[in-house]
């Protein structure tokens, strides 16, 4: 799974890397967080204009997707992630599957690795120091609030020591492809990502504290 997230670029640097253009909004709003947890906001990359152009706008969605039939707002907090295995077919993402996909640009992610009755965070990002764009979906709710998901694989060989999934991590060479293709297409996408392309590291269990939300959260600690 994808539980939280790591987002302290600037916009402009989001921006630039992603290739979009920053939605004034999201660009007054955006407040780097080191700590980001579902049902706070995310900003995603979505596409505009045709299936022959690459254009793209950075907005803030709120995480965890809301179809447009859910009643109940509180849905989100379980649809903060989609399964790779099941995106096309489950009626919760299916739509957004088909139509309203896009790229969720992030420093990194925690993930925790159980021992027993212990649970040690661990920090990835890419290990050539460029965002991770994830693969997302999103949603506009009652016509008010634009909400989002994060699409879950199995992991890779070096996740998988530390969990058995991990978010879909696309490539440039893939983005306009998943944003733009048929689902068919995009579905061919949901792969692990290669080993080389992610590290991690453990860190302090202050980061299981939602309220925590500072840059020395990302520092490497020894285990016994």
């Amino acid at each position: 799974m994808c539980g939280r997230i790591v987002s302290y670029s600037p916009i402009e640097t989001v921006a630039a890397e992603m290739g979009a253009t920053a939605d004034l909004i999201a660009e007054a709003a955006y407040q780097p967080s080191y700590n980001v947890p579902p049902s706070q906001p995310l900003l995603i990359a979505c596409p505009v204009g045709t299936d022959t152009t690459q254009d793209r706008r950075l907005l803030f969605a709120s995480w965890g997707l809301l179809p447009h039939w859910a009643k109940d707002p509180s849905l989100a907090f379980k649809t903060f992630n989609a399964r790779a295995e099941t995106v096309a077919e489950k009626p919760s993402f299916r739509g957004a599957f088909k139509y309203r996909r896009c790229l969720i640009p992030v420093n990194g992610y925690y993930e925790w690795k159980r021992t027993g009755k212990t649970k040690q965070p661990y920090y990835f990002s890419r290990t050539d120091e460029h965002l991770l764009a994830l693969a997302g979906l999103f949603e506009l709710w009652r016509d008010e609030r634009l909400t989002c998901t994060v699409i879950t694989t199995e992991a890779n060989a070096i996740a998988k020591d530390v969990h058995h999934r991990m978010p879909v991590v696309l490539e440039p060479e893939q983005w306009q492809d998943w944003l733009m293709g048929s689902p068919a297409r995009a579905h061919e996408l949901l792969k692990p990502a290669s080993e080389d392309v992610l590290n991690s590291y453990p860190v302090d269990s202050a980061v299981n504290t939602v309220t925590n939300d500072r840059s020395d959260l990302l520092t490497p600690v020894a285990l016994e």
